[in-house]
């Protein structure tokens, strides 16, 4: 390692204990420098993920309005080995199913954190859940049978196809930038008008600033 920079041979990085020496001499360096952040090797990173509820909300305008679950895992989300957010998704459909036969729940996506992100994982999914939608409350997610009651939020369908249109862009650009990072861009959704049937569903919220926000629509 070289005192004003380092010149890694990736491949050798993962594939020999070069890339262990190197994080360890960095960790030394930071530990002698009382510096607080650490590099860690992590077979899995941590993930937020995101499912929705199709086909379940018996109202007319149904179409619209989306219940989603916002979580977050540190396990494998590899397609095909029945991980711990698809087994999630499976137990929601199999809930919403005993309400209503043709309901569904799908992934909307699943971003990994970004590496040198050092907020806390559980500051992360909870800023992100709040920009996919406004907090359902507990007891009323119990009634739906929804699990895991305080990780739903409602949202709209407009709302989703701007999170999954920033979503592609994000994927075909040639960015360094992390995925999750379209978040920053992104805006809670601004619901000013909720329908009779959901006005008690909703968590109040507490802050007078977040209420005006809420308030300006953009319908």
């Amino acid at each position: 390692m070289a005192e004003k920079g380092i010149n890694v041979n990736p491949e050798l990085f993962w594939t020999s204990s070069e890339g262990n020496d190197l994080i360890k001499k960095l960790n030394k360096y930071a530990q002698d420098n009382n510096l607080p952040d650490r590099i860690r090797r992590e077979k899995h990173g941590p993930v937020v993920y995101a499912i929705v509820v199709n086909n379940f909300l018996s109202t007319a305008d149904s179409d619209r309005w989306k219940l989603v679950k916002v979580g977050f895992t540190h396990q494998s989300i590899k397609k095909g080995d029945n991980n711990r957010m698809e087994q999630v998704r499976k137990e929601i459909e199999s809930e919403i199913k005993e309400l209503k036969n043709e309901a569904s729940a799908s992934i909307l996506f699943a971003f990994p954190i970004g590496c040198v992100d050092t907020t806390s994982y559980y500051e992360t999914e909870k800023r992100i859940r709040g920009k996919v939608g406004i907090p359902v409350k507990k007891a009323r997610a119990k009634e739906l049978k929804l699990p895991v009651p305080t990780e739903w939020v409602l949202t709209t369908q407009e709302h989703i196809d701007h999170i999954m249109k920033q979503k592609g862009d994000a994927y075909k650009s040639e960015s360094s930038k992390d995925v999750i990072d379209i978040f920053k861009e992104i805006k809670a959704p601004t619901i000013t008008r909720l329908p009779e049937w959901c006005k008690d569903w909703v968590q109040e919220e507490k802050s007078e600033t977040k209420k005006n926000e809420l308030n300006e629509c953009h319908d």
